[in-house]
């Protein structure tokens, strides 16, 4: 960009520009820097409400870097051809335009709008930096255009520092971030209206054409290296990954054909040919490392929040501690620069960021607290002060010492330092992003590994009713072959380390901060369980339907079978019944015939007494004929002994009557007269004995032909009687023989009822079993997932006890990645520390040389 004269024309006269101009521009620079950092508090929270990764998220600042950078050449060479005041105030109004499209991607719900209204917002400021530098750079005397300069570079450091405390007013307020965008836009508006009063009218001035090939190779080479830088494993082949090395060979084929073209162009975006002076080069290379330092503040929200325990979005304030840092640093650099020159001053600060970098890696990031945080950013915010300050600027124009080059140097320092800022973030995401794939694996190195629910309701119960249909014979027949759900199975839930992760935990993870990891933790654990819960729930409820439908088929066997039971059981009973009638029937006829065959018993036993006495009777006479006539014998013999013994008495007796009486003789004859008295009783009696003999003697014959008359008679009567006793007897011996047929045929149909009855009560036993069963299975079956949701809440209340822990854990696996942006500061440092050395070594060869 050429340079103008200072004076203006305006309504056909010449007017010197008024100082406000000036304090515009640099307000104008100032608003683009602290667009930037706007949403830098909030990157998390934007990240958490859109659903992105780190990675992904980065775009909303390295998209604003890109754009700025390709609007710094690119717009400042087209305000040139059409004038620089309306061109600034289409970029103020295109940034005040997309500030507000911004926060409307809040209401769209749109990342893809913010991304592009990013965009769009960086190219406005990028346009207006190279603007505001040739129109401060016109407006200021040669002897104070080093001052005049360094006021932009203090207006775009301003800007970078308070930025992202801009952003964190509405977050600590409660409000979205958003509001931040709101308010950017706010002020856009508020510097258009008074740049439209306040710039100056100039006529364009006629330019060649704009240098298109360049712009493009130089935005595609840096995308190319962003993209790289973006898919870089830091912990694992690092710039040898397949998907790396690439895109850094088309960045680098990309710059190499970007000197070519800018060499061949007439007019060329950056002077090119100037990189050929070693000290120019350098100088510039000390810029870039003074943008990658101040990006650091890109990051420096997030850091605190993490180190200090804070809430998202509130770690803008803490960014103070660094703007503070880098303002004072960069407003007494510029008085150490005109006492000591640049490089020594430079060299202090790059020193200073080198040691805040030691400092976070050795201090704040083992043992964060405010102190170490404090001194920590306030090292890095002085050095990346002195880096972006006014000794930069001073150690560039020392290195061009033509007047006319000033301008083309300052837009070329800017770009440099744009250049560092766009590249920064893309690498120090790459440590974040890594550090956040880490988070998964050692927060559940902090928790349980499983997830045990308890035993499931009524699984006691159900497990002693499948027992029991097991010991059921007709059960167990009927639901042989049957699988009945293990109760046990699926009742622990791994949360493995090892295993995938649903999205919807990962991004409760990656999206947490160290004040709500405990929460997230939480929250991903809730995601993770109902992931596995609904499957766990499902198995065992369609296990248990699976049983309860092979229950409720033999439910219905059974009932089609008890049914049948009872039909058995009533015709059994109504067969026993009636079998019943016929057996009272016959016992009836049993009792009859009974009673008949004992009348006739009765009757046989009169006649066979009666025939036995005639028996008894002959046997008698028969047998006693021979008897009498042996004792009519002996009684004829003991008659003649009794004549012949009385004989002789009455001889005695005579004999003795005739002796004299005396009383001996008294007493003979007495005792002989008894005893003839006596021997003649005997005699009469013997004689009736043997009348009574001869008398019966006499009639024997006559009775024993009487007793052989009834003996015929008798035996008539009894072989009838006989006869009619056995049929009485034979008749009711059939009718016992059939009663007890019909009584053992009664007995069976008992027996056949009583088994039908016990079949049936078995069935009914079974159906009783089956039913039990059915129920508890089903209040099994609804209590599961109360049972998994009990296991969930004793897993949330061991996650909140090992809080501490969790929160442990999260801050050290961050601080990982930011352990990765102090290297890149400490990185960036050293290059700056060594460019400047090279480049005193270069100088002094060089006065060598001339001397």
């Amino acid at each position: 960009m050429s340079e103008t004269l200072p004076e203006t024309r305006r309504s056909g006269r010449l007017r010197r520009p008024s100082e406000p101009a000036i304090a515009l521009c640099l307000l104008s620079v100032g608003l683009g820097a602290a667009a930037f950092g706007t949403v830098t508090p909030a990157r998390g929270i934007v990240q958490r409400e859109f659903g992105v990764d780190d990675q992904l998220g980065v775009w909303i600042i390295t998209l604003f870097a890109l754009a700025y950078a390709a609007g710094v050449p690119s717009l400042g060479r087209f305000a040139d051809r059409h004038g620089r005041s309306r061109v600034l105030l289409a970029c103020l109004g295109t940034f005040a335009a997309a500030s507000l499209v911004c926060g409307l991607a809040h209401l769209a719900e749109s990342f893809a709008l913010l991304a592009t209204a990013r965009a769009v917002q960086g190219a406005a400021a990028g346009g207006i930096l190279p603007i505001a530098i040739a129109e401060v750079a016109a407006h200021s005397p040669r002897s104070r255009r080093h001052r005049a300069l360094g006021l932009v570079g203090a207006a775009f450091g301003a800007g970078l520092i308070l930025g992202p405390a801009l952003g964190s007013i509405p977050l600590t307020a409660g409000a979205s971030w958003a509001w931040a965008c709101y308010a950017t836009a706010a002020l856009g508006a508020v510097a258009l209206g008074v740049a439209a009063r306040t710039l100056p009218r100039r006529e364009p001035l006629p330019l060649p054409p704009f240098d298109a090939r360049g712009l493009f190779v130089l935005v595609v080479g840096v995308l190319a290296l962003l993209t790289g830088f973006r898919t870089i494993d830091y912990f694992g082949r690092g710039l040898l990954g397949a998907t790396v090395w690439p895109f850094l060979l088309v960045a680098a084929g990309c710059a190499l054909a970007f000197v070519w073209v800018e060499r061949r162009a007439e007019h060329p975006l950056i002077e090119v040919t100037a990189l050929a002076d070693t000290r120019v080069a350098l100088a510039l290379g000390v810029g870039l490392a003074g943008g990658v330092l101040v990006m650091t503040l890109a990051f420096v929200a997030p850091f605190a929040e993490n180190a200090l325990h804070l809430p998202a979005g509130t770690g803008g304030y803490v960014a103070l501690l660094f703007g503070t840092a880098a303002a004072a640093a960069y407003h007494y650099s510029g008085r150490l620069v005109r006492r000591f020159g640049a490089s020594p001053v430079l060299a202090a600060g790059l020193a200073c960021s080198g040691a805040g970098a030691a400092s976070g890696l050795l201090w704040a990031l083992p043992q964060p607290g405010w102190a170490s945080v404090a001194v920590s950013l306030a090292l890095c915010g002085a050095g990346a002060g002195v880096a972006v300050g006014p000794a930069t600027t001073r150690l560039l124009l020392d290195q061009r010492t033509p007047a006319a080059d000033h301008v083309a140097g300052g837009t070329a320092l800017a770009l440099a330092r744009a250049l560092g800022a766009i590249l920064a973030p893309a690498i120090t995401v790459g440590f974040l992003a890594q550090s956040g794939s880490q988070l998964h694996h050692r927060l559940t190195a902090e928790l349980p590994r499983t997830i045990e629910a308890s035993a499931l309701p009524r699984a006691t119960e159900v497990s002693q009713r499948l027992a029991a249909l097991g010991a059921d014979y007709r059960a167990s027949q009927e639901l042989k072959g049957v699988s009945w759900p293990d109760l046990d199975d699926g009742r622990v839930i791994r949360l493995d380390s090892g295993a995938s992760v649903p999205e919807g935990a990962s991004a409760e993870l990656k999206t947490a901060d160290v004040t709500t990891i405990v929460e997230r933790t939480q929250r991903a654990t809730r995601v993770l369980f109902d992931a596995e819960r609904a499957d766990r729930v499902a198995e065992v409820q369609d296990a248990v339907d699976a049983s309860l439908a092979a229950l409720a088929k033999a439910d219905e066997k059974l009932a089609r079978d008890e049914a049948e039971s009872v039909k058995a059981v009533a015709q059994a009973a109504s067969n026993y019944d009636e079998m019943g009638g016929t057996l009272a029937r016959l016992n009836r006829q049993v009792a009859r015939a009974g009673r008949a065959a004992n009348a006739a018993s009765g009757s046989l036993a009169s006649l066979r007494s009666a025939s036995a006495s005639v028996d008894r009777q002959i046997a008698e006479l028969t047998s006693g004929m021979p008897g009498i006539d042996r004792s009519i014998d002996q009684l004829t013999g003991s008659l003649a002994s009794m004549d012949a013994a009385l004989g002789r008495q009455r001889a005695a007796l005579a004999a003795l009557q005739a002796t004299p009486p005396s009383p001996a003789r008294d007493a003979q004859i007495a005792q002989v007269s008894a005893t003839i008295a006596h021997n003649q009783d005997a005699r009469n009696k013997a004689v009736a004995q043997l009348a009574s003999l001869r008398a019966k003697k006499a009639g024997a014959p006559a009775a024993l032909a009487s007793a052989r008359a009834q003996k015929a008679s008798a035996d008539g009567q009894l072989d009838a009687a006989t006869a009619r006793a056995t049929k009485a007897r034979a008749e009711r011996n059939a009718l016992v023989s059939q009663r007890t047929d019909v009584a053992n045929e009664r007995q069976g149909l008992l027996d056949t009822r009583s088994d039908k009855e016990a079949a049936r009560d078995a069935i009914r036993k079974s159906r009783g079993l089956v039913g039990d069963a059915r129920t508890e299975l089903a209040a099994l079956r609804a209590g599961v997932p109360t049972a998994y949701d009990a296991a969930l809440t004793t897993y949330l209340g061991e996650v909140d006890r090992r809080g501490p822990a969790l929160e442990g854990a999260y801050q050290a696996t961050v601080n990982d990645g930011f352990r990765g942006i102090f290297w890149v500061d400490a990185g960036a440092s050293a290059l700056g520390l060594a460019l400047l050395g090279l480049l005193a070594w270069t100088c002094r060869r060089r006065r060598a040389g001339r001397g």
